[in-house]
């Protein structure tokens, strides 16, 4: 430290600082610098990396467009509810190369701890039929959960003539505020009970304590027979979902013992193989605050200006 002192000294001696202003640099610098990291600390520290995974149940095929789709769900493992998801997949050739990556989010835009929402990502490019592999990274921020207002009354599903599959039933608004864009979203599983699709509808809004009808239509009709069960899951711009037994619901229209050859089908039902076992997820980010941002800006700006107070040579 008297080194320092010392070394500190003779170096701003032409500006004839004193000793005494020297040591006041000092403690200001390792002031500043402890308060950086405390900030940038709070700002950016990581969670436990098991708090948001991709369940094993996703699946990869070529859907009728050409394109290499992933379908699967995202579980909140942790204590706290997630938003702005980001997950990326990566896909690979049969050598293990790059050949390309797709960016997007999950259906549901909030994640309440412990809830669950599937989503769909594709590779559109030529290299779409050279996927021998894919693997996932999840971001996320911690946010405020929504008060979970809307409940699943009913749920039926029934095979149209084309042979698309409808899900349909009731939903109830049980907040004091109407929920605006509510979205229903259902995953719909095989046999084996992996995610062969996923899809979505939207109503406008329901009004406090209302009822109102849904329907969700799976338009690839070629997967109908190959649909057992399914879950829903529903999210309003204020409101999250009361948890409700349509998780895993059986298909009552399809036999178990229809055989899934028999019907034609554009698309290939092949499950990727993932680059190592097991689920994948990624360290979170926690929310900036904007207070924190605010006073770390001041905070830089200040020193600055003491720096070129102090060092201004004395008239």
């Amino acid at each position: 430290m008297n080194f320092l002192l010392k070394f500190l000294k003779n170096v701003m001696s032409f500006n004839g600082l004193s000793l005494g202003r020297i040591k006041t640099s000092i403690i200001f610098v390792l002031m500043f610098i402890t308060l950086v990291n405390v900030m940038f600390t709070a700002l950016y520290q990581t969670t436990s990396a098991e708090e948001l995974v991709v369940l094993p149940n996703h699946m990869g095929r070529i859907n009728a467009l050409g394109y290499y789709v992933v379908y699967g769900e995202i579980e909140n493992r942790g204590s706290s509810a997630a938003s702005n998801i980001i997950i990326t997949v990566t896909f690979f050739d049969a050598s293990g190369n790059v050949i390309g990556e797709k960016i997007g989010s999950p259906f549901l835009d909030v994640l309440p701890a412990g809830a669950k929402s599937p989503f769909e990502l594709y590779l559109s490019t030529a290299a779409a039929s050279k996927v021998s592999s894919y693997k996932f990274d999840v971001k996320y921020t911690t946010t405020n959960p929504k008060p979970e207002k809307l409940k699943i009354l009913s749920s039926k599903t029934q095979i149209y003539i084309d042979q698309k599959l409808s899900i349909s039933g009731e939903i109830e608004n049980t907040g004091d505020s109407k929920a605006d864009i509510v979205k229903v979203a259902v995953a719909c599983y095989d046999e084996a009970g992996r995610v062969i699709t996923a899809t979505e509808t939207y109503i406008y809004e329901i009004g406090p304590h209302e009822k109102t009808n849904y329907e969700v239509v799976v338009e690839e009709w070629w997967l109908t027979k190959n649909i057992r069960s399914y879950s829903l899951y529903v999210e309003s711009l204020e409101y999250a979902m009361i948890p409700s037994s349509y998780d895993h619901a059986p298909v009552s229209e399809i036999s178990s013992s229809t055989s899934v050859s028999s019907q034609p089908s554009p698309t290939s039902l092949t499950t990727s193989s993932l680059t190592t076992s097991g689920s994948y997820a990624s360290p979170a980010l926690v929310e900036p605050s904007l207070v924190g941002v605010a006073f770390l800006t001041i905070l830089c700006l200040s020193f600055l200006f003491y720096i070129m107070i102090k060092r201004r040579p004395s008239m």
